[in-house]
């Protein structure tokens, strides 16, 4: 079975979006082993570039600037955004943990 990968959200990336999706795509490479990626795309509502994660965390940037790492709390309903993966990856390690 051929794998494909499809940007959602945008079919012709305007230079901003481009930018910042190699950004994301350069921030996936570096942290590989991390986790399989479960979408790509763009979101019109924020102007945010993205690389979702199986993990639950997603690479993003915004008009191409500092790429991000954002996961979502499940108990405060809210987006947490880091500029480092492993920071994002211990914080989720201690929820479970008191859980």
């Amino acid at each position: 079975m051929e794998e494909q990968l499809i940007i959602h959200g945008i079919s012709r990336p305007a230079y901003c979006e481009a930018i910042g999706l190699s950004k994301c795509f350069e921030a996936y490479a570096k942290t590989v082993g991390v986790d399989d990626i479960e979408s790509v795309g763009f979101n019109a509502n924020s102007g945010w570039v993205y690389i979702a994660l199986e993990c639950g965390v997603s690479i993003g940037s915004l008009l191409g600037r500092q790429v991000e790492f954002i996961a979502y709390n499940t108990n405060s309903g809210h987006h947490e955004k880091q500029i480092h993966l492993r920071a994002i990856i211990s914080q989720r390690e201690r929820r479970f943990e008191l859980q």
